[in-house]
């Protein structure tokens, strides 16, 4: 996703990337490409995980910020790490690369009730507490 040049521009009416942008460092990167790939008036889905949820916690009462939200690199138990992107990236970066947003939506967990009675500090339960994800939806626009 960081290197689409091996496809030509202006190629594809629709582009649909999910929830994969926390590997990489730099949104912009991706962007630009799919900007480039996109023909004027295609439509670019892309998903994210919610920045803030990698820093929340259950302390075993209750679910609590445990990390700063400037801390830009997760890094889990066993080593592996994700990049968190500011919404400030990932909104600015959008319509700096030549976009314009039509629309946000939530991921289901936002939407379900049955989350809740998911075992207390799973991943399920807590996104029963805190939205986790979240799809845009972003129209290329004619540049001048």
């Amino acid at each position: 996703m960081r290197d689409l040049s091996c496809l030509s521009s202006d190629s594809f009416d629709l582009v649909h990337q999910m929830y994969s942008m926390s590997w990489i460092p730099d949104v912009r990167e991706v962007y630009e490409g799919v900007a480039r790939l996109i023909r004027t008036d295609g439509v670019y889905y892309v998903g994210y995980w919610q920045p803030a949820v990698a820093m929340v916690g259950w302390n075993g009462q209750d679910y609590t910020i445990t990390k700063p939200y400037a801390e830009r690199v997760d890094r889990g138990d066993r080593g592996e790490f994700d990049f968190r992107h500011s919404m400030d990236e990932i909104f600015n970066g959008l319509i700096e690369s030549g976009f314009s947003i039509l629309r946000v939506c939530e991921g289901p967990f936002s939407q379900h009730t049955e989350y809740l009675n998911a075992d207390v500090g799973s991943w399920n339960h807590q996104m029963g507490f805190v939205a986790g994800d979240f799809l845009i939806m972003a129209k290329k626009v004619e540049t001048v």
